[in-house]
């Protein structure tokens, strides 16, 4: 899963591969998406604080079934390329977005919600925004791993934000 945030939001997306497997070595061929509602559900059902989640095949599916949400997304994505990210999952705010269309595994899904929803969702829960900013530079300066793991996605990018970004990437991934 790769990532992009801004704020207080997580944009999740899977490496789209050509011919995608399943967990028996078959071509992967989706989730029904009332399995994954199922899924949400078993799952949400097993944490003490829970963001809402809410399903949709993807962001133009949002769109037509939930406008107002979707502008809320839309809306708190300032790169303004929420309609063209191949996103699986979309955390902000609270909340948490599943696409379908997206999802070609029960165990991927597995490991979208948890990442979405403990990795980054849970971190958030904790610490107020600049108590939070200021573990991911903490962690940044003083884990020679995670500053590789994060200066590796950065490029040559020098934004505080994008670094902390990184960082949070890199410690949500455990979550999975």
């Amino acid at each position: 899963i790769d990532d992009a945030k801004q704020g207080m939001f997580m944009l999740s997306t899977f490496d789209l591969v050509e011919n995608p497997i399943d967990e028996n070595g078959r071509p992967a061929k989706g989730v029904n998406p009332i399995r994954v509602k199922t899924i949400v559900d078993k799952f949400r059902s097993g944490l003490a604080k829970a963001p809402q989640f809410y399903i949709y095949k993807n962001q133009a599916d949002l769109q037509r079934r939930n406008p107002t949400l979707y502008q809320q997304a839309v809306g708190s994505r300032p790169q303004g390329d929420f309609d063209t990210a191949r996103a699986s999952g979309f955390a902000f705010d609270g909340k948490v977005l599943v696409f379908t269309d997206r999802i070609p595994t029960e165990k991927y899904m597995r490991l979208l919600l948890a990442h979405e929803s403990i990795g980054h969702f849970g971190m958030r829960a904790l610490l107020p925004a600049s108590k939070f900013d200021a573990l991911m530079d903490y962690v940044y300066e003083n884990n020679m791993a995670v500053r590789r793991a994060a200066d590796s996605k950065l490029a040559s990018s020098t934004d505080l934000g994008a670094r902390r970004e990184a960082v949070e990437e890199y410690m949500a991934k455990y979550a999975e």
